[in-house]
């Protein structure tokens, strides 16, 4: 959903899209200053009440009162970037409380100016701060890296340490909508992948 285009144009279309059978979710993008939240709240409530993924964008250029805002008025269980919460310890809180994760995009947000540079990215202190954080490219195709490429500069640029890296890998399968059985085997197989890459080292 883009906040640009405005709810009278889009609030019936995306009440229709919520009775999609193959739909998993929705997403709330565009300018963070645009519009007011109050408007979709009604339906996020609805998107919640039929079990899809409720997430927004908010807190890349915005503050971290958007990243608040966002999921108390629309009750998300994502945010996307949210990267500015790092400013504010009581937000930083909300999200632990609340169990809100944050999907990252540090070299989008670099390449479109958020951030000045990987090395001064917030993940770490978010990450630190007992936040989920999970890590994603945006768009390769614009912004020309793998996700491959995000985490090694997680320890690279950022000086993240491997643990955390591998904790942030295995956030992404835990926060999904996955199964949780599912969710357990994928984290068991990263875990398998971090043991065997010990064991040939030695």
């Amino acid at each position: 959903i883009s906040r640009d285009l405005g709810p009278e144009r889009l609030q019936g279309l995306a009440r229709e899209a919520l009775d999609t059978e193959a739909l998993d979710g929705i997403d709330l993008h565009g300018d963070e200053g645009a519009g007011c939240l109050e408007d979709w709240a009604t339906v996020y409530r609805e998107a919640r009440e039929r079990g899809l993924v409720t997430k927004a964008h908010a807190g890349e250029f915005g503050g971290p009162e958007k990243v608040r805002a966002t999921v108390e008025t629309l009750g998300v269980r994502r945010v996307e970037h949210g990267i500015a919460a790092a400013q504010d310890a009581i937000v930083i809180q909300m999200l632990k409380d609340t169990g809100v994760a944050l999907d990252v995009c540090p070299w989008s947000n670099v390449k479109l100016g958020a951030v000045r540079s990987l090395g001064d990215h917030p993940i770490p202190v978010l990450h630190r701060s007992g936040v989920c954080v999970t890590v994603g490219t945006d768009d390769p195709t614009a912004f020309g890296q793998t996700l491959s490429d995000e985490l090694v500069w997680l320890g690279t640029e950022t000086g993240m340490a491997e643990a955390e890296i591998v904790q942030i890998i295995k956030n992404g399968f835990e926060s999904s909508a996955m199964p949780e059985a599912e969710q357990a085997k994928w984290v068991a197989l990263v875990d398998d992948g971090v043991r065997n890459e010990a064991q040939g080292a030695e």
